[in-house]
């Protein structure tokens, strides 16, 4: 540690007291990057969140739309705005229980 080189070597009270200052700067700059990191990560798991809440949307609307009605696949995946393999996934998953 800076501070107890400085004490060690006997070092001058300005000294000391200059390297207590670089520490402390350094222990803001490691909390700042702390908070940037964390806030990242916070908004990384909400958008998460919100990709697998519009997955489980997607999938209860298809569901029903293939349980409902007698669209073929294609319309089923433009009516859900989504791609035709994911319907017929859940096609085939349901026919499968």
């Amino acid at each position: 540690m800076p501070i107890i080189n400085s004490v060690n070597n006997h070092g001058t009270k300005a000294d000391i007291l200059q390297e207590i200052e670089e520490y402390h700067q350094f222990l803001i700059q490691s909390k700042i990057h702390e908070d940037i990191v964390r806030k990242e990560a916070l908004k990384e798991g909400r958008e998460e969140g919100m990709l697998l809440k519009d997955y489980e949307n997607k999938s209860i609307f298809v569901t029903n739309l293939i349980k409902n009605t007698d669209f073929t696949d294609e319309k089923i995946a433009s009516l859900a705005g989504t791609d035709i393999d994911f319907v017929k996934k859940i096609r085939a998953n349901l026919l499968a229980e």
